[in-house]
């Protein structure tokens, strides 16, 4: 008997289909005929809320054999699921072998890696919470964050003001920093990656548009308080040089990793390989514009489609980390009005700002850049207020912190 018409007839015997819904679609019914009857059955359940009767069942579908199951419906369930991905990774490996002889190697692995994330997308599982039977849990989890030091219970971005507004960048998060090309996005987030590895978090930063030692020449800077572009020409005073070289020794023996990796292509399934990799507490991508969508979604649709399913992998169970992503602005954006961006102004897509629990945005005037200033702001809060605040940016002395006035 196959796991279809089993599954069928648990449904049927222990008048269950709750469980079916929240874990199967029609689709994973591979029988033609077994498809019809869960659908007969469905569509009996949404008309009047319970289960046909067998005979019912039996006087509709005479080809289809009704009996009593024994077994519970979620066995059957995690079988017909277990088929179904056999089934599709077997078409899966049959395309790509005869894709291998036409296309080659990278279009083979591109075709692969799509199918294998929409196999991981229906074994995902849906996540219930009684409240009433998890109160001990959520008493002791608000003990653990009581006693955390300055209640920053997520990754630190650096900025006393916004960590203590959003008291961290928190597992599941997608969080957006928006701005203008060339205002400065990707070293507010080298900023912030080097102040979660400064505080003992993992850091992945994945680079599409920088090399990564570009990446890695500015985190030096930050952190070891020298000149970036005396660094990035070569130029460092004597006093510089002996700063950084003291600085390296000391980075030598860290046993928190800070990897910089630059994929030759980046789709949602490269990100997610990567963080499997190398199992990061916080992930960040610079930029959303320079990845591609494998689900093949054209301008605005592609960015749509990163965006949300970035954040479906940052609340992943196996991923849950905070995953910041870099995105421009509109380049009609006024750059002569000390404002910042609001997220009707993100480039090409509003999906970014309705996906993202958090929404940080940069801009910097001419005038504030010859005063070495910049403007920052948080533009959308799931959680909390909106905030802006004034960053003394001195990159002569790697020093990024914010200023005394707004």
């Amino acid at each position: 008997m196959s796991a279809e018409v089993s599954l069928i007839n648990a449904i049927l015997t222990k008048k269950q289909i709750i469980p079916v819904i929240k874990k199967l679609t029609a689709d994973h019914f591979l029988n033609p005929t077994s498809k019809k009857v869960y659908l007969f059955i469905l569509d009996y359940f949404k008309g009047y809320k319970t289960t046909p009767s067998m005979p019912l069942v039996r006087e509709q579908f005479s080809d289809f054999e009704v009996y009593q199951e024994e077994n519970e419906v979620a066995f059957w369930i995690e079988k017909v699921i277990e088929k179904k991905c056999k089934a599709d990774l077997t078409d899966a490996l049959l395309e790509g072998s005869s894709l291998l002889q036409k296309e080659g190697g990278a279009k083979t692995l591109e075709f692969l890696q799509e199918k294998l994330l929409s196999v991981i997308r229906e074994v995902k599982q849906s996540v219930d919470m009684d409240i009433t039977k998890t109160t001990g849990a959520r008493l002791d989890q608000y003990i653990d964050k009581a006693t955390i030091k300055e209640g920053l219970i997520g990754v630190p971005c650096g900025l006393p003001k916004f960590d203590a507004v959003t008291a961290g960048f928190h597992p599941g998060e997608l969080i957006s920093i928006i701005g203008l090309p060339g205002i400065g996005k990707s070293f507010l987030a080298t900023f912030f990656a080097a102040n979660a590895w400064k505080a003992g978090y993992k850091v992945l930063f994945i680079t599409l548009e920088m090399g990564t030692y570009q990446v890695a020449e500015r985190f030096d800077s930050l952190c070891a308080g020298i000149n970036h572009m005396h660094l990035k020409r070569g130029k460092l005073t004597q006093e510089e040089l002996g700063k950084y070289k003291e600085y390296l020794e000391y980075l030598k023996p860290k046993k928190v990793p800070f990897i910089i990796t630059k994929p030759s292509r980046c789709d949602q399934s490269v990100v997610l390989a990567k963080i499997q990799e190398h199992h990061p507490d916080i992930c960040f991508i610079d930029y959303s514009r320079l990845m591609l969508d494998e689900r093949k979604g054209k301008d605005y649709k592609a960015i749509g489609n990163i965006v949300q399913d970035l954040k479906q992998m940052a609340g992943d169970e196996k991923v849950n980390i905070p995953i910041v992503l870099l995105s421009q602005v509109n380049r009609g954006f006024d750059r002569s009005k000390e404002i910042l961006p609001d997220i009707h102004d993100i480039a090409e897509c509003f999906m970014v700002a309705t996906d993202s629990d958090l929404v940080i945005a940069c801009h910097a005037t001419g005038a504030m850049k010859e005063d070495n200033e910049m403007l920052v702001g948080i533009q959308k809060h799931r959680d909390g207020r909106n905030i802006r605040a004034r960053l003394h940016w001195d990159l002569d002395k790697g020093r990024i912190e914010e200023a005394d006035h707004d």
